[in-house]
């Protein structure tokens, strides 16, 4: 596999798990809004944490110069 095949798999990763988050997220906030129990808080550093891990993947693979 190449070094831009790589960084593809891992900029496609990174997409998928920004996407599981902010949806995680998403959903804890409605439960809290209905007065359910619901960690909003670490969702919400779940979900900074995938979208930092997205920047840096997607900024990898478009400034690899292969």
């Amino acid at each position: 596999m190449s070094r831009r095949e790589e960084l593809m798999c891992a900029a496609q990763d990174a997409t998928a798990t920004y996407a599981a988050a902010k949806e995680r997220h998403t959903y804890a906030r409605k439960m809290a809004a209905l007065g359910m129990g619901a960690d909003v808080a670490s969702t919400c550093n779940l979900e900074a944490r995938a979208y930092s891990e997205w920047l840096r993947a997607t900024d990898a693979l478009q400034n690899y110069r292969g």
